[in-house]
Parts: structure tokens; C-alpha cells; sequence
């Protein structure tokens, strides 16, 4: 089993929906394994953000063959991980069951708000922890249920591609560039390999059914020969994925991993969508104000003012008193 998530989200839930309940192009059509569409379909257009909802499948491959009862314990499996201690009454999730491929494919949608307190919620939100978090779901279910486990061969796409170097074996080179190009997804046939040789200023000179011939600038052309370079080259063979199974010592550290995740996600969201909002402090009023009180320092002066006042009547009562 292998899990995905789909770029998409900020449309309205007319489209989603009826891509996943269509039941005329597919055979046997979709079926709503669980969930609640009506009350996906309000949260979701009643979102005002940009993004409305998150939606992904779980594919099987075709020797899978899980259970209803299977299925049903990986969807609870999948709800307490990523969307812990949210019911369906505020977080409905759509469970939809594809078969018309000859395999087993449980898609499922999910709103991007909480129907309690309109909040947003991702369950699928960016960043390595929650990668992560998928990649160990989808390890336990696999050892769980005894499927293969899958990874893939493809390496880091920051691994840069070596220039070529005038006076460099050009048929060294270029198994070189068919053994990164492969494994990183930029060419699958041999007709590839040459739109991109010619990219890069080579001249393809001659094609044979089992050669090449390639020139760089002025030099001579070199013919290169073998299955790499024959016109029935499927370099997408190397992109097939791994199939292995977990050590115990692995499975341990995988559930333990999760286990962890999971209570987190839990603690963060219990925190965020139940906390209460503090109350604002009382704002001071506008300086300038007739009806705001006198600061300390204020306060001092007209004291001091006052006390000036009273001296000086003092005095005057005095020079009135000497002239009678």
C-alpha cells in the first residue's frame, strides 16, 4: 500500500466529489466506503480561505487484496493519526473505494476547517514531520498486513550533473548522464536522451537500431553502442521501486516514531482548537483627553502652582493690612 496526497484544494467541493462518486466512467463504479458527504460538502463551501480541502488516496497494488474489514481498520488506523480526537460531527472525512483499474483504491477528501469552531485544519499540512508521519503510517500498515514495503531508488534531485569536459570519453560520459538522468525522471526512452544530448549542444550524426552516434563541437563522432543507447531503451525500468520488509528492530522504531508524532498532533490540536482567547486589556485614552486623569508628575506641578497662589494672597493680605 502506498499513500498520497493531491496538489489540489481550492475549488469548491463540486469538483472533487464528482470526480471521486462518479459512477458512469468507471466499472465496477465508485462507492462512499465511509464518511459524510453532505457535511463535507457545507464545510467546504462554506470555507472563505483559499484552500478548502485536502484530499489523497491509498493504493494497493494488484496482488493486495484487503478485506472490508482490513479496510475498515486501516481508515480508523488513519483518522487517529492524523486527525486524533476529531469525530466525524466536526471533522467528516469522505471515504471513497475505486476499483476500476483491477486494483484496490481508497481515495479520501477532507474539510480544511473545524465544523465546531470554524478553525482551520490541515491534515496534511507541509514540512518533513508530517512526511514523515505519512511514510511510518504507511510502513506499519504494510508490516501490519504483511505487504511489501516500498522505497524508492530515485535519489535527491540536488545531485548535479556533471559538465561535459572537452577531450572526456564521450561514451563514459554519456553512460554516465543515461544512469542520472534515469534515476532522476528526465528521460524514459532513448528519444529522450537525444532531445536533451541536443540541448546541450551535442549533434546526434546517426541513430541505429542498437547505436548512437554523437559529436561535440568540431571533434569526431563517436558511436555509442549497447543497451543503453538501443532504440527500445526503457530507462523508466530503473525507477522501479524496492520492495523489502522490516526488520523487528525496525518496525519498533518506526511504531515508536509514531507513536510520538501522534501525541503531539493530538496535544497541538486539543490546544489549538480549544483554547480561549485572552481578553484585551482596556486601551489607554487618547492624549488630550478632559476627562483623563493627571499623570504623578502633573500632579506635582499643580501642587506647586497652588502652593505659589496661596503664598502670593498671603503676601497681598499682608501689604493691604500695613496700608490701614
Amino acid at each position: 500500500m502506498i499513500v498520497s496526497t493531491f496538489k489540489t484544494g481550492q475549488g469548491k467541493s463540486k469538483g472533487v466529489l464528482n470526480y471521486l462518486l462518479n459512477k458512469r466512467d468507471r466499472k465496477p463504479p465508485a462507492e462512499v466506503f465511509a464518511g459524510d458527504s453532505k457535511l463535507l460538502q457545507v464545510l467546504i463551501d462554506s470555507n472563505q480561505r483559499a484552500y478548502k480541502y485536502t484530499s489523497g488516496v491509498l493504493a494497493f497494488r494488484d496482488d493486495e487484496r484487503p478485506t472490508p474489514e482490513q479496510l475498515r481498520e486501516i481508515v480508523g488506523a488513519f483518522e487517529r493519526t492524523f486527525a486524533p480526537n476529531l469525530d466525524g460531527s466536526r471533522f467528516p472525512l469522505l471515504w471513497v473505494l475505486h476499483r476500476d483499474k483491477g486494483n484496490t483504491e481508497l481515495h479520501f477528501v477532507a474539510p480544511m476547517q473545524d465544523a465546531r469552531t470554524g478553525k482551520q485544519v490541515n491534515i496534511c499540512p507541509p514540512g518533513k514531520q508530517f512526511q514523515q508521519m505519512f511514510r511510518d503510517f504507511q510502513s506499519l500498515v504494510n508490516y501490519r498486513y504483511s505487504w511489501h514495503q516500498v522505497t524508492s531508488r530515485r535519489p535527491h534531485k540536488s545531485q548535479l550533473l556533471p559538465k561535459y569536459r572537452k577531450g572526456e570519453r564521450l561514451k563514459e560520459y554519456f553512460e554516465m548522464v543515461v544512469a542520472k538522468l534515469s534515476q532522476l525522471g528526465a528521460i524514459k526512452t532513448r528519444d529522450d536522451l537525444i532531445k536533451w544530448s541536443e540541448a546541450k549542444g551535442f549533434k546526434v550524426t546517426r541513430q541505429g537500431n542498437d547505436y548512437l552516434s554523437v559529436q561535440h563541437g568540431d571533434g569526431k563522432a563517436v558511436r555509442l553502442k549497447g543497451p543503453a543507447f538501443a532504440s527500445s531503451a526503457d530507462y523508466a525500468q530503473q525507477l522501479a521501486p524496492v520492495v523489502a520488509q522490516l526488520t523487528e528492530m525496525e518496525h519498533k522504531a518506526i511504531e515508536r516514531r509514531l507513536s510520538r508524532a501522534i501525541k503531539n498532533r493530538r496535544a497541538s490540536l486539543a490546544f489549538y482548537l480549544d483554547k480561549i482567547p485572552k481578553p484585551k486589556p482596556p486601551e489607554a485614552p487618547p492624549s488630550g483627553n478632559s476627562s483623563s486623569l493627571p499623570t504623578p508628575v502633573q500632579l506635582t506641578k499643580l501642587n506647586g502652582l497652588m502652593a505659589e497662589m496661596t503664598r502670593q494672597q498671603q503676601d497681598l493680605s499682608l501689604k493691604q493690612k500695613k496700608r490701614l
